[in-house]
């Protein structure tokens, strides 16, 4: 058997490098735990308008802030959505951009009297950003109140308009595995099996297993299932005995049983013979196509008034309403339904589709929710696909030359044993 020589090991050293240096770019790939999500508040066909003697600021989509000794100043809410579990911080303005600047005789107001002359108690203040959030749905709802005027001089009625202000949230995944989305049908029959389609984010390139587990409200363990945690789309399936509305939880658990990640999801058990089904998520400006099955068990046809409203988070009133007379025959009856939307009378954020029914004089009623996106949130979202299409591909890629190159040595090796 012959020696390798030094030349050969230099070789292989090399190959060894270059393999070690594909799997820290296959590793560098992975889902970050840290991101940023950025917005901008856009100030539509500003005017300066005249009420009662006095004038105001007027932007297409604004409300005016009526708060008792404070100026009468636009402003306007916006909502972000994000996943349950993650660390959010924010908002933070990146940059206030288009400054116009107004002279007007803005008015405070009063809850006794209406407009009145303003004592100008703050001669000025900045334009500003706050926010709340509450947990809806399992995701965080985040209303952020954009107050685009600067007051520059009070007294001299001198105001400052910014078109154009950019801000940030920043987020951290808290856990080394993250229940993303949670897909289950909202209506279900009695004792019939329920498939859920739960999407997980792993965090880290560190091999964990586990559980995921689906309880129900009382803890009763409905579903236990071993699997190993990696980034992706995987179905379950139980069975339902409950006959009344109730509220479940999947859980992520690992192999010291931690609950490392859990969601909670609604089941609404049924007895009825009517559900609606809509998509997930629409653009602004889209129509929302609403399908309303109605299963006729009777012999006899039954005359059917449907009603589809769709309601903001922000308010009751719907924003839009469409209503049809129908005649459900025996047998499974699919109806189609269409509410209409508009960027201004229906802004990016969760809404509601309600749906009540008359049949033959009995109501039924049933609710889904539906993400309204903006043109900048379907582009980030189109992004995010994207990037996750190049980081399989680019994963896939690496693998591949480390296989190759690792035949490479090994033939080379035993060519030089020989």
């Amino acid at each position: 058997m012959k020696n390798i020589s030094m030349k050969n090991r230099v070789y292989m050293i090399l190959v060894l490098l270059l393999v070690l240096f594909l799997i820290f770019i296959s590793f560098s790939l992975a889902i970050d735990e840290h991101g940023k999500k950025s917005y901008v508040y856009v100030a539509s066909h500003p005017t300066v308008i005249n009420v009662d003697g006095f004038q105001l600021i007027d932007i297409k989509g604004n409300e005016q802030l009526l708060l008792d000794r404070e100026l009468v100043l636009p402003f306007a809410k916006q909502e972000l959505i994000f996943p349950e579990g993650v660390f959010v911080e924010g908002p933070f303005i990146d940059e206030f951009r288009e400054p116009e600047e107004f002279k007007a005789n803005i008015p405070e107001w009063s809850e006794d009297l209406g407009y009145i002359k303003r004592t100008c108690e703050k001669n000025k203040h900045n334009a500003s950003l706050t926010s709340i959030h509450t947990e809806i749905n399992n995701k965080l709802h985040y209303i952020v109140t954009v107050k685009p005027v600067e007051v520059i001089d009070c007294d001299k009625g001198l105001f400052k308009l910014y078109k154009e202000i950019v801000y940030h949230f920043e987020y951290e995944i808290k856990t080394p595995v993250l229940i993303e989305s949670v897909d289950v049908p909202k209506s279900v029959r009695k004792n019939s099996n329920v498939v859920i389609n739960y999407s997980l984010i792993k965090v880290g390139n560190d091999k964990l297993s586990g559980k995921v587990v689906v309880t129900d409200m009382f803890d009763n363990i409905l579903k236990s299932e071993n699997i190993e945690f990696i980034t992706g789309t995987k179905q379950l399936m139980f069975n339902i005995n409950n006959s009344n509305s109730v509220d479940y939880l999947l859980k992520i658990i690992s192999d010291d049983h931690s609950v490392l990640s859990m969601k909670k999801f609604k089941l609404e058990i049924i007895d009825t013979n009517l559900f609606i089904e809509l998509p997930d998520e629409v653009l602004s400006g889209e129509s929302i196509p609403v399908s309303v099955h109605i299963n006729n068990i009777n012999e006899h046809n039954l005359n059917a008034t449907i009603i589809a409203e769709l309601k903001s988070l922000l308010s009751n009133y719907p924003v839009s309403r469409n209503e049809k007379t129908v005649v459900a025959t025996t047998g499974e009856n699919i109806i189609e339904i269409v509410l209409g939307t508009d960027p201004e009378g229906t802004p990016p954020g969760l809404y509601t589709v309600y749906l009540h029914a008359v049949l033959n004089g009995d109501m039924f009623t049933d609710t889904r929710s539906i993400d309204i996106l903006s043109e900048e949130e379907y582009k980030e979202y189109s992004k995010t696909n994207q990037k996750k299409d190049y980081t399989i591909l680019g994963i896939i890629i690496t693998i591949t030359l480390c296989l190759i190159l690792a035949f490479i040595s090994l033939k080379f090796l035993k060519k030089n044993r020989t």
